[in-house]
């Protein structure tokens, strides 16, 4: 029988009482310690705590060549090679993927990235010509197919609404009816390596036809705005002819007249043009900008990039010149300043409205970009010190523009210019402080602004490469030497030739076996070795090295080495340069006797080389006791 007792603990209201009691904490004191507050971080706050700790590598190659120990690439042709078979790889799925759908669709990721299910681009001459298709190549950018579709709709075309006339209208003016250049793509190998060998039309459409462009039409059907008049002007602008900028020129007038205020990048390419609304007047630029103020359009940092652009525009300057002193010869008068330089005065004019410029952009809080820097030491005068004062005065605007965690933002497809201009200017004053400056600059995390040429990419460093051999011992230079060479500039003919040159001026004060032994290796894995010139002055080198008086015992050891494996790789490259002479006789049909002629003039040099070897090998470079070899 339950007595109440035990019904009270089996029922709920004890369960719900008994809990505060049985849980209850009876300490009443404080607590040793204080539990600090959670701390907000984002999803890769720890990432980004670790990449601070370990900081960069500078010593390491470019994530795009970072593979397998062997295979990273250590010339520039091996680096283009690599590249582009690693991006034709991908390119190569995608397109797998966009022929046979059917074969990932079992593939159940969440979420589902858009970028990994690629769709294969609709064929004009296949697909309906429907408004919705039209619009789907539009966002596409496939500029061509759309302008087919468009066409083969006919009279539907007269339907389409007013948005997607005016996107289609866009997008012709900004690409000219042609599809998207090879710098716009996504795939970043063929930007670098074939977007400055693409052939492309940078003349206006509406100049070929004799009936007006499909832009031109469109334009013609769409509702005159603003908007409208400021695109098409754009686009005569961005390809320039004749024609187009004095269509440009019409239309502007037009809109003026019509009460419609033009759009700052009508006013950018203007200016880039170099337009002129009266045929017989001069190209101002105050003109613009005072344009520009009438009708309350702030000009941007953009603006600023074209009108210094402008300025240092100097490819009439000596045409003009010799026309002023033509005038002043044939003038009657003889009060006239011989003198008189016209090229320094058009230089000091040019940096006059440059600094009136600069002041512009300061009154309306502007910053400059890397572009208007790199115009202004271009702008500034000739004297190398006046230059070295005006680049610490950018380099210390930067730092502190670094240092506040602003960017370096990339305004302009020729930014980069700036560094290759500042490594120059440091490397012709041989100043070590400008030298390392600009590169923390370049390097700095916050810098938005890289060298894509891989051209201008080895110019700057091989700058400051060979700046800081100048500057520095052989011992202290051999520490900057290998953190560059071959990660992260290949070992060119001017490095190797400035190197091998510094070290003959600086014999025999001073001697630097690992940087000598470095530059040998990085010689043999280069092209440099297939120049017969430079393998010359490379087995020099290691001629002139005595063993017993320059190197330790495990050195000496290397150094032989190092000459077996020279020697061996000369010989290699003899004899496959003999090979493929002899196939390409034997294809121009070279008769036996000829090349019983070479072959035995072939031995008489192997015969030289063999005997160039003992002597490499020989008692020149006598070691006391050769047994501890």
């Amino acid at each position: 029988m339950a007595t109440p007792l035990f019904i009270f603990y089996r029922s709920p209201l004890c369960r719900f009482y008994a809990l505060p009691i049985f849980h209850r904490n009876f300490h009443t004191g404080d607590l040793p310690f204080k539990i600090p507050a959670p701390i907000k971080r984002s999803s890769t706050d720890i990432l980004q705590a670790m990449a601070d700790t370990v900081k960069t590598d500078e010593t390491a190659p470019h994530f795009a060549y970072i593979d397998d120990t062997a295979t990273i690439p250590t010339t520039t042709l091996q680096r283009k090679n690599y590249l582009l078979a690693k991006e034709f790889g991908r390119r190569t799925a995608l397109r797998l993927v966009e022929e046979w759908p059917t074969l990932f669709m079992l593939d159940r990721d969440q979420p589902r990235l858009a970028v990994f299910r690629p769709q294969k681009p609709l064929n004009p001459e296949l697909v309906e010509p429907t408004e919705q298709n039209l619009l789907h190549m539009i966002t596409t950018k496939q500029v061509v197919d759309a302008i087919k579709l468009y066409q083969r709709m006919g009279e539907n075309a007269e339907n389409i609404e007013i948005i997607t006339k005016m996107e289609l209208f866009k997008l012709l003016c900004y690409y000219n009816e042609e599809n998207i250049p090879l710098d716009e793509i996504e795939w970043a190998a063929t930007r670098i390596y074939f977007a400055e060998e693409e052939i492309r039309n940078n003349e206006w459409k509406g100049l070929k036809a004799d009936i007006p462009c499909l832009a031109e039409q469109l334009f013609n059907k769409l509702p005159k705005t603003e908007e409208t008049y400021s695109y098409l002007i754009c686009g005569l602008c961005k390809f320039p002819t004749i024609y187009s900028l004095t269509q440009a020129k019409i239309l502007y007038k037009e809109m003026i007249s019509a009460g419609f205020t033009p759009f700052e990048d009508v006013f950018n390419l203007i200016i880039k043009n170099e337009v002129t609304l009266d045929e017989n007047a001069k190209f101002d630029l105050k003109f613009w900008l005072q344009e520009m103020s009438k009708f309350n359009v702030r000009p941007s940092v953009t603006t600023f990039n074209y009108i210094f652009q402008s300025l240092a525009k100097n490819t009439n300057l000596e045409e003009n010149s010799e026309k002023d002193l033509t005038n002043m010869a044939s003038s009657d008068t003889h009060f006239i300043d011989t003198k008189k330089d016209p090229l320094k005065d058009e230089a000091l004019n040019l940096w006059k409205s440059a600094k009136m410029f600069i002041n512009e952009m300061k009154a309306l809080n502007i910053e400059p970009s890397l572009i208007i820097y790199a115009k202004i030491l271009e702008l500034s005068p000739g004297d190398i010190s006046y230059r070295i004062a005006l680049l610490n005065e950018i380099l210390t605007n930067l730092e502190e523009k670094l240092f506040n965690g602003k960017e370096i933002k990339n305004t302009n497809f020729d930014d980069h210019t700036f560094f290759l201009n500042s490594m120059s200017i440091a490397s012709i004053a041989q100043s070590e402080n400008l030298l390392d400056r600009t590169l923390e600059i370049y390097n700095d995390r916050n810098n938005r602004v890289k060298i894509v040429n891989a051209r201008d990419e080895i110019r700057f460093f091989e700058n400051y490469l060979l700046a800081k051999l100048r500057c520095l011992s052989l011992n202290n230079f051999f520490l900057v030497y290998k953190k560059f060479v071959p990660n992260i500039i290949p070992l060119t003919t001017t490095i190797f030739g400035t190197i091998n040159n510094q070290i003959n001026k600086r014999k025999p004060g001073e001697f630097c076996w690992p940087l000598l032994k470095r530059l040998t290796e990085n010689f043999v894995n280069s092209r440099c070795a297939y120049l017969d010139k430079l393998g010359f002055s490379m087995i020099e080198q290691l001629r002139e090295v005595r063993p017993n008086q320059h190197l330790s015992i495990e050195e000496a050891k290397e150094y032989f080495k190092l000459c077996e494996r020279l020697i061996n790789v000369i010989e290699e490259i003899d004899a496959r340069r003999e090979y493929m002479e002899q196939k390409r006789r034997k294809e121009e049909g070279i008769l036996a006797e000829e090349e019983e002629l070479n072959i035995a003039a072939v031995k008489e040099e192997n015969i030289k080389n063999e005997l160039v070897e003992e002597n490499v090998l020989s008692n020149e470079f006598y070691v006391e006791d050769k047994r501890l070899f």
